[in-house]
């Protein structure tokens, strides 16, 4: 007998490589701002918890990954830790397109200056290293 599981369970491998993906990004990155913090003295879990009107076992879920935060819960963490965030969405065939330049870019890095515009991934100008051992990048 096979056992069917429910429609929000059953995802296709890139759908769930890229929740694990984002949710991976979040948690680190909210455990590192804690941890940051915390050894500054700043926040611990108790006081955390108080400005966000929570149980401390609650901070203690979401900061070890085991809450499946809504965006609501994180904007209130962030906001919690005294923090900010940056978020950007792309086009992911575009993503592959700026790799290729940019591996292409630094391949051309052994012989010469390479200055690569991270937006676009193209490469803006190149010239001579005039005998220097080593490279330069000027990112735009």
């Amino acid at each position: 007998m096979e056992i069917s599981l429910p429609s929000s369970r059953r995802q296709t491998s890139a759908r769930r490589k890229m929740f694990l993906k984002l949710s991976s990004r979040i948690e680190g990155q909210l455990r590192e701002i804690y941890a940051q913090k915390h050894a500054l003295g700043k926040v611990n879990q108790t006081n955390l918890a108080a400005k966000l009107g929570v149980d401390r076992s609650a901070v203690n879920r979401r900061l070890s990954g085991r809450s499946n935060m809504t965006i609501e819960t994180i904007a209130d963490m962030i906001w919690g830790l005294d923090a900010d965030f940056d978020l950007t969405i792309f086009d992911a065939s575009s993503s592959t397109k700026n790799a290729v330049l940019l591996t292409n870019a630094r391949t051309d890095l052994l012989s010469s200056n390479v200055n690569v515009n991270t937006n676009t991934g193209s490469v803006l100008s190149t010239g001579p290293l005039s005998g220097a051992s080593s490279a330069k990048v000027a990112f735009t």
